[in-house]
């Protein structure tokens, strides 16, 4: 469970950083 969390907040932390280099 604990594992799952972090997968998806690694996940969302690399969705954003992606977003944001589009953006840049």
């Amino acid at each position: 469970m604990g594992d799952f969390m972090v997968g998806r907040i690694l996940r969302s932390q690399r969705t954003i950083s992606t977003v944001t280099n589009l953006t840049a």
